[in-house]
């Protein structure tokens, strides 16, 4: 869009240019006809250019609304890109990940040693009981 109203500007002042030029040699020129097409030429030039200035400045206001629809979006990707660093996991949580884990398995191990022994002092107490039972009878 830049270009294209740089472009446009560009066209506007070559035709202004040119403009200058056809109403200098209007104002030099004596024959009639000659006179009567130059400012043809000349007012002809005159509403191109017109229309090209006008142009230009359309393409200028749509330049300056993308410029600020750019801008609040690099806002927002930076705002965004804040929450997300906010968000990333940081190396003391893999640490606190990790410690856990290890404790996790240790429990894990202590809940299955804790299991086999209630096993071994159930089959411990069965056979105190057998045994009571069996002195009980002698």
């Amino acid at each position: 869009a830049r270009q294209a109203a740089e472009e446009a500007r560009g066209q506007n002042a070559a035709l202004k240019e040119d403009n200058h030029r056809l109403r200098a040699r209007l104002s030099e020129s004596a024959p009639r006809a000659d006179l009567l097409a130059a400012r043809s030429e000349a007012k002809a030039r005159g509403e191109a250019c017109e229309e090209l200035g006008e142009r230009a400045r359309v393409l200028a206001d749509q330049l300056a609304v993308r410029e600020a629809d750019l801008k609040a979006s690099a806002a927002e990707v930076g705002k965004l890109s804040a929450r997300l660093e906010d968000m990333a996991p940081k190396s003391d949580l893999f640490m606190a990940r990790s410690d856990a884990s290890a404790k996790g398995d240790v429990v894990q191990q202590l809940q299955q040693q804790q299991q086999a022994m209630g096993e071994l002092l159930g089959m411990r107490d069965a056979a105190l009981g057998a045994a009571r039972e069996e002195l009980e009878r002698l």
